[in-house]
């Protein structure tokens, strides 16, 4: 998450252990964590895929998402980084 009002947030994509996506000027509130409860959270991740372009494609797709994970820290193999 991002400090209350400042574009300081991170996102990061990893595929196959290395960064293939990185930004540090995230911003995704402007409140407070005033909630005592820690109503104020990540609580859903929608992953959206699309095929680009104004042409449809002419031939089948497969697209497999897995091991997909919302972390504060990095989590899972990290053997030979």
């Amino acid at each position: 998450m991002n400090t209350p009002g400042v574009d300081d947030g991170v996102f990061e994509v990893w595929i196959d252990g290395h960064p293939a996506l990185v930004k540090t000027d995230v911003f995704l509130r402007d409140v407070p964590p005033y909630d005592l409860a820690g109503d104020l959270a990540v609580h859903r991740m929608w992953g959206n895929h699309y095929h680009g372009g104004t042409n449809p494609t002419t031939v089948p797709l497969t697209l497999f998402m897995d091991n997909v994970v919302i972390a504060k820290s990095r989590i899972g193999c990290t053997e030979g980084l």
